[in-house]
Formats: structure tokens, C-alpha cells, sequence
């Protein structure tokens, strides 16, 4: 059996950036997923390109906790960024997506963007996931369903919380 561990926000800012690449050194880690257009995306990017033993995937950033932007003008991403030209926080774009009135078409749009970035960076992409875990929803899901083919990537992390009790009591 072969275990992977795997940092997510590859690039989210310096010190991030720094403790995944500690953990790699350190082998803590057998896999991350970097995040585009974000403060320290091209230190993550740049470690990726000097160590293909690892894998790396990407990150990919449809919500904004702090400082998420897009790579696509955010006035063609109605359904995903604000006016302030950031994403919709991802409790906002859970709902909507639950409720149907997220693009798949932005979507899709917005995540070839955020392969093509790192593809064309030369970073060999393994596989997805997402900020947030917006990809366990409906319309991020058909969004991946159509793009990934086009980049040749058959992996995308599921991702479930484990707890040994209750997080909220």
C-alpha cells in the first residue's frame, strides 16, 4: 500500500510556502497542491519544477477567505467573484451551488485558466482538489468533468473530514 501525504495551499503566502517545502525536505510530505495567483505561487512553483520525485497537483481557488483572485477578468465570473474583483466567499458559493446558480461555464473557463497557468509554469500536474472543497459540489464537479480530459489529469482528490469525535461538541 502506498500512503501519500499531500499539502494543500501551495503558494497561499510565504510562510506557507516555506513550511511545505520544510515538510518536503523533511519527508513529511509526498505530494501538494499549488494554488495560482497567489502571493507565493511562484516559490511554490519554482520548487515543483526543481522536484519532480514529488507530486503536485493543483489547488484549485474558486473562493475567497482572505485575498483569492481569479486568473479570468472577474466581470465575466458573475457567479463566482464580487465587484471587489475576489472571489465570493465559499460559504456563499456553497449555497448558491446548491441552489443551482453557479456557471459551470465559469467555472470551466476559470479553471483551464488555472491549469494552463501551471502547466505552461512547467509544473507536472498529478492531479486536483480545491480551496474549500468546492469540487464535492454539483456544478464544480460537471465543470472538472469537462476540463480535466483536455489536460490529460484523471486524479481529483476526494477529500473527507475524520474525527474521532464530534468537532462541534
Amino acid at each position: 500500500m502506498r500512503v501519500i501525504i499531500n499539502a494543500d495551499d501551495f503558494g497561499y503566502d510565504l510562510d506557507t510556502a516555506q513550511a511545505t517545502i520544510e515538510c518536503f525536505r523533511r519527508g513529511i510530505l509526498t505530494s501538494a497542491t499549488l494554488m495560482a495567483n497567489m502571493p507565493a505561487t511562484s516559490e511554490a512553483v519554482a520548487f515543483a519544477r526543481a522536484n519532480p520525485q514529488f507530486s503536485f497537483g493543483v489547488h484549485l481557488t474558486y473562493s475567497c477567505t482572505t485575498m483569492e483572485r481569479p486568473l479570468c477578468d472577474p466581470s465575466t465570473l458573475l457567479s463566482l467573484a464580487g465587484g471587489n474583483g475576489y472571489f465570493l466567499p465559499s460559504n456563499r458559493l456553497r449555497l448558491a451551488a446548491l441552489l443551482g446558480r453557479v456557471s459551470v461555464a465559469e467555472i470551466a473557463r476559470e479553471t483551464s485558466a488555472q491549469l494552463a497557468f501551471m502547466r505552461d509554469q512547467g509544473v507536472p500536474i498529478s492531479h486536483v482538489d480545491s480551496h474549500s472543497h468546492l469540487h464535492k459540489f454539483g456544478p464544480f464537479l460537471q465543470a472538472l468533468r469537462q476540463v480535466l480530459p483536455d489536460f490529460g489529469i484523471q486524479r481529483l482528490r476526494c477529500v473527507q473530514n475524520v474525527y474521532t469525535r464530534s468537532p462541534l461538541s
